[in-house]
């Protein structure tokens, strides 16, 4: 048996085990994993046993001295009520002006995030998923537009990940503009099930945009808070968001 991409259907229909009786999907991912070499727990997860797909916005700015290029994609489904992320590697083609073009492959796996690349000429298209690998919905925003606003329109708290989690987890989020005047303060402070405050992780002016932060499992004097479950929850301005997280000691 060839190890390559073509040999494993291959294998599995001729496996003395599966051939002429009965498999479950279970085997099929036996299969997947050995000829690939992942642990395809999450893969299966998401388009075996979970329902619909992903619905993806996207939309790049690049800086006109540097041509340093920042795409940024979304993943929408969740105001469908789908899973709110569904991992997996996308391919993305960039085409240069005035000719010429180039294929990236990125790791998405949060609801908002970006990618940075350094090219050598302008950005005059780009496509998520050309070659149409990807069972998916797509939303091309705000293309070739240098204005950070049209990439990052809305504020936005992800949830923490990983969860549950010990010992460290990390929590994204997305910031507005401000509708006027200078950033607003930005706080995202960690409490337990009854209210208390346990840990305040950031209380700065922020840029708009996308940000992280990751929190060790400490509260604000630096002992380890105990198992359970906690609120996260972000303000800024007159906007706020809240989610809930566990974590196992």
């Amino acid at each position: 048996w060839k190890s390559s991409v073509t040999a494993w259907p291959y294998r599995y229909a001729g496996d003395p085990a599966y051939r002429y009786g009965h498999a479950v999907t279970e085997d099929f991912q036996a299969v997947c994993e050995e000829a690939s070499g992942l642990d395809l727990d999450f893969f299966f997860d998401e388009w075996i046993y979970d329902e619909y797909s992903p619905i993806y916005e996207y939309g790049y700015s690049q800086d006109p001295t540097t041509l340093e290029t920042r795409l940024t994609i979304e993943q929408v489904q969740q105001t469908y009520g789908r899973r709110p992320v569904f991992e997996m590697p996308l391919q993305v083609e960039f085409e240069f002006e005035p000719s010429g073009d180039t294929l990236v492959t990125v790791w998405n796996d949060s609801i908002i995030q970006d990618f940075t690349f350094q090219f050598s000429r302008p950005v005059g298209r780009v496509t998520l998923d050309p070659n149409g690998w990807v069972l998916k919905e797509v939303r091309p925003v705000g293309l070739g537009d240098p204005d950070p606003a049209v990439i990052h329109p809305r504020f936005h708290l992800d949830q923490n990940y990983p969860n549950p989690f010990n010992p460290s987890t990390t929590i994204a989020f997305s910031l507005s503009p401000p509708s006027s005047g200078e950033n607003p303060r930005v706080e995202i402070t960690i409490y337990d099930v009854r209210g208390r405050r346990v840990k305040t992780l950031i209380d700065s002016r922020l840029e708009p945009g996308q940000h992280r932060v990751t929190w060790n499992g400490r509260d604000d004097r630096g002992r380890r808070v105990p198992s359970g479950v906690y609120l996260y929850t972000l303000k800024s301005g007159d906007q706020s968001s809240t989610r809930k997280m566990t974590i196992l000691m």
